[in-house]
């Protein structure tokens, strides 16, 4: 009798009610257990809430899923790519290294990194499509690679901070948010080229919680790091 009930409650759970409390609890608990110092060791999941997102994204995402498949496998090459090219090289972000935390890696970048990349464009892709969809490509793809990179104002103190990755000298290039915007400038153009046009009920909640943890983090954390450096000054 009791499965019964559990079951019968389960079966008129709405999909997108139960993948929203799914991604807001797993936020929620990553906020209060490493910004507020419950449980730090949390931070080590990270590539685990990573995957959480990229797979609750894809799977809410309405239209072509054979487009969608193919778009999140090229943006995952070109974000992964970009990132080794900065590593091993310094170019497009600057001087930098990966920690842990993001899990295992290849020619020292972590293979998750490229998830990060593909559900960040993904979810500022859907919004543009839905609010700025009177807007050519190349204007719309401008707003989301600014939005990106504003966005990792964001980020960099938190992870440098938690040990995701390291900038020599502990600063933060000035190149570092020219690359940002160069790499999904080209993955929004992609994008949009390859018309992902349909819903998406995950984006903003996915985009906003992720805001939302490292403008938290941000505050909660003890953060030295220098967010943008140019030559001859620094702001941060």
């Amino acid at each position: 009798m009791i499965s019964y009930v559990q079951n019968s409650v389960l079966s008129k759970i709405d999909p997108i009610v139960g993948s929203a409390a799914l991604l807001v609890s797993s936020y929620v608990v990553g906020i209060i257990c490493i910004g507020f110092g419950v449980l730090p060791a949390l931070v080590d999941l990270t590539g685990l809430n990573l995957l959480l997102t990229f797979i609750l994204l894809v799977a809410h995402q309405q239209g072509d899923k054979r487009r969608l498949i193919w778009f999140a496998g090229l943006a995952y090459v070109i974000g992964f790519a970009a990132e080794v090219i900065g590593v091993q090289y310094g170019v497009l972000f600057g001087e930098y290294t990966y920690g842990r935390v993001l899990g295992p890696k290849l020619l020292g970048t972590p293979f998750l990194i490229g998830v990060n990349w593909t559900i960040l464009v993904l979810s500022v892709g859907v919004l543009l499509n839905k609010y700025a969809k009177k807007y050519n490509i190349l204007t719309k793809s401008a707003v989301g690679a600014t939005t990106l990179t504003a966005i990792d104002f964001l980020i960099e103190p938190v992870a440098t901070t938690l040990d995701m990755w390291s900038w020599i000298g502990n600063a933060v290039p000035a190149q570092n948010y020219l690359g940002w915007f160069f790499v999904s400038f080209i993955m929004f153009v992609l994008f949009f080229k390859m018309k992902i046009n349909g819903s998406n009920k995950l984006a903003a909640l996915s985009l906003g919680l992720i805001v939302l943890f490292f403008a938290v983090l941000n505050l909660c954390l003890e953060t030295d790091v220098d967010i943008f450096v140019v030559k001859g000054g620094m702001i941060g």
